[in-house]
């Protein structure tokens, strides 16, 4: 009897340390399942980030194409024109080229920026035909601002001005050449150019022809 229960004792210690293993090894196991979890989660966060990058920048060079596209000045046109909408300056004009000029001429009409407008207009004697009052004055009665016609009208007026090439015709006069809405070559449109006295390009009054 006293054997008999030394026996079942034993077991009993046995089936303990059995349980006690078990658990153990268990408690070994969940971290490393946790683990692995964890890894493949981050993974697949990680993929998903990349992709969204991948996207972003795709946009990003879409908007940079588009912008190039649209856009009639160049990095340094551009600098002077904004500039040049801060405050007219003169300055900022000497040593440009008439193409330049006129491009920035274009841009103004296109912002509907008139002052900057008018500023570009030639002032040499004999080639004024209005005012800076009957300009505005002008302005107002339109309402002093462009319809969307009118910026219709102007884009395709001015349509590939930028590849235009200048034609100097005197000493202080010129044009500029350039293909009107992609018409055959024959079709060219004028946009006329004056030097004012202090050797500055200006645009013409009534500058297409």
């Amino acid at each position: 009897m006293k054997l008999v229960r030394t026996l079942i004792m034993f077991m009993l210690f046995a089936l303990l340390i059995a349980c006690s293993n078990t658990a153990n090894q268990q408690s070994e196991d969940n971290p490393e399942s946790e683990t692995a979890s964890q890894q493949q989660a981050k993974n697949e966060a990680q993929k998903q980030n990349e992709q969204n990058d991948q996207t972003g920048l795709q946009k990003q060079d879409a908007s940079s194409e588009d912008a190039t596209e649209s856009s009639l000045l160049n990095e340094s046109e551009q600098q002077i024109y904004d500039a040049l909408v801060q405050k007219l300056d003169k300055e900022k004009l000497v040593g440009l080229e008439p193409l330049s000029v006129a491009k920035l001429y274009v841009q103004a009409s296109l912002d509907g920026q008139h002052d900057l407008q008018y500023f570009l207009y030639t002032t040499r004697d004999g080639h004024v035909q209005w005012s800076k009052e009957d300009h505005d004055l002008d302005l107002e009665k339109q309402g002093n601002r462009n319809t969307e016609e009118e910026l219709e009208n102007s884009k395709r007026v001015f349509q590939d001005i930028e590849k235009g090439t200048f034609i100097k015709t005197s000493d202080y006069e010129g044009w500029i050449k350039y293909r009107v809405n992609n018409q055959d070559e024959k079709d060219y449109a004028g946009f006329q150019m004056v030097q004012d006295e202090d050797g500055i390009w200006k645009v013409a009054f009534m500058p297409i022809q």
